[in-house]
């Protein structure tokens, strides 16, 4: 730790502590923060490579969290267009305006594969999915 240095946490379960330090090269948090255990001091370079991971982790975290988002949304989306298919007998009366697909095209995977992909999360991925939410 540098004079400089400022205490601003502690880790109780390493006996480390975590530095705000000025002589850092990063200056936002998280990157401002670097971690000495037992007493002695982490290098810069050391700080800098622990952050660096820690910083391509979280990234690779919220990544992971916002394709989650993705499918579960998707997911809900085609089920309540089911009840909209429903409530206008889309199956009798939809006509891709394009000419390129049909109302069983449509159909299967507003139905088939929402249910499939419903099914998929009755199986216990909608928790494992909900815990990313």
């Amino acid at each position: 730790m540098k004079t400089n240095d400022h205490i601003i946490g502690s880790d109780a379960g390493t006996g480390g502590w975590y530095v705000d330090s000025p002589s850092n090269p990063f200056t936002t948090k998280p990157q401002a923060i670097w971690f000495a255990m037992s007493g002695t001091t982490v290098s810069e370079s050391q700080a800098i490579k622990e952050i660096a991971v820690m910083t391509s982790q979280q990234q690779f975290i919220d990544a992971a969290k916002a394709a989650n988002r993705k499918v579960w949304d998707g997911i809900n989306e085609l089920v309540e267009l089911q009840k909209q298919w429903n409530a206008l007998d889309y199956g009798a009366t939809l006509v891709d305006a394009t000419g390129g697909l049909t109302a069983a095209e449509i159909g299967a995977v507003v139905f088939d594969t929402a249910d499939a992909l419903v099914a998929v999360q009755n199986a216990g991925h909608a928790t494992n999915q909900a815990k990313l939410l």
